[in-house]
């Protein structure tokens, strides 16, 4: 049983599938309990309605992280893995954003994840090797021209990863982070950007990218699968990149 966030679209919506072709049961979120129906009515074709729980809420505020953590026992009996996979990369630069636009990223990036796996640590069954991935961002390790915000509290959350896989090795719990590329998805982000200048976008691919391509969210899904499943047994406070090489100057 995996609980991922931020799994009606995008790239979650990626990890979902992934996860379900690989047998696994999972919890569907999102903020829009319409859509978040829409996606478990859609899955549960392919993989049936007995392996997919939605639940709809805003998980930056712990009530909401409450309620997911208790409806998915109550509907599985179990927890093995947690992906946090909520985000947003629609924040600000500058040295002036002010204190609610730090306070709103740090929440969406950062605070979600951490009340997430607060809840849920307790819960994980850790004689079948429990693992916790947190998605990042290669925005966090280099000055790439991403918001500060959104920089900055996406590197929070990989210093937290590599502090709370020491607390958690004892308890046999393993926490890793997965910091994606530039990911096209549906809606997303890149592709408002290719619709609205398309020979940008391929120059910038072409310029800074030495696979010249976005990435695909199954791409990305198959590593967090990877850090979920047994074959990663040894793995925790590790960082994967999983850009096509965009990251090439970072030694």
């Amino acid at each position: 049983v995996v609980l991922v966030t931020g799994s009606t679209s995008g790239l979650g919506r990626g990890l979902i599938e992934k996860l379900l072709e690989r047998g696994a049961r999972t919890t569907v979120t999102g903020r829009k309990k319409e859509k978040v129906d829409e996606v478990v009515r859609e899955l549960a074709v392919r993989f049936g309605s007995d392996r997919i729980l939605g639940h709809a809420g805003d998980l930056t505020e712990p009530p909401a992280i409450a309620s997911l953590v208790t409806k998915t026992l109550e509907a599985f009996g179990r927890i093995d893995g947690v992906v946090a996979n909520l985000g947003s990369g629609r924040g600000r630069s500058g040295w002036a954003v002010g204190e609610q636009e730090w306070g709103r990223m740090m929440a969406i990036n950062f605070d979600a994840a951490r009340r997430l796996v607060e809840a849920t640590i307790p819960h994980l069954r850790t004689e079948a090797g429990a693992s916790i991935v947190l998605i990042s961002s290669i925005a966090s390790l280099w000055a790439s021209g991403a918001p500060l915000t959104y920089t900055v509290s996406k590197a929070a959350l990989n210093a937290y990863a590599k502090g709370l896989s020491i607390e958690c090795a004892k308890m046999g719990v393993r926490v890793n982070v997965v910091s994606p590329g530039n990911v096209l998805t549906e809606g997303g982000t890149w592709d408002e950007k290719q619709q609205e200048d398309a020979e940008g976008v391929s120059r910038m691919l072409e310029r800074e990218v030495p696979m010249k391509r976005f990435a695909k969210p199954a791409e990305i899904a198959e590593v967090v699968a990877f850090l979920l499943s047994e074959e990663s047994s040894f793995m925790t406070g590790a960082q994967i990149v999983v850009d096509g090489g965009q990251t090439r100057r970072i030694l």
